[in-house]
């Protein structure tokens, strides 16, 4: 297992709007920005934790509550619900964990 120091220091790519929607011609600039603004507390997706290796998509994914990983409890978020001009976007991905520099310790 690794720890917070050494996710820290592992220079994760951090998450945006290309790694989890295709780009359309309806979503505005400002609405992009907003959830680029959102997802940058991500992780860039992947399919196993970061902290140990468990399975976190498909059948088989082990996950708990919101997106927490089953095996180590690292956090991440399965359904996101963020606020673009006024208007509340939701949307259910794959499990995106915390980036590591949004944690304490």
């Amino acid at each position: 297992m690794k720890s917070i120091g050494e996710l820290k220091n592992a220079n994760l790519p951090k998450c945006k709007f290309e790694d989890i929607f295709e780009i359309y011609e309806d979503i505005t600039p400002e609405v992009k920005s907003c959830l680029d603004k959102y997802l940058i507390q991500f992780i860039k997706p992947k399919s196993d934790c970061i902290v140990c290796g468990n399975n976190l998509r498909g059948i088989t994914a082990d996950v708990v509550d919101n997106g927490k990983c089953g095996e180590c409890g690292y956090p991440g978020v399965k359904e996101h619900k963020v606020s673009c001009d006024g208007n509340i976007k939701v949307f259910e991905t794959f499990v995106l964990q915390i980036h590591p520099s949004e944690m304490r310790g």
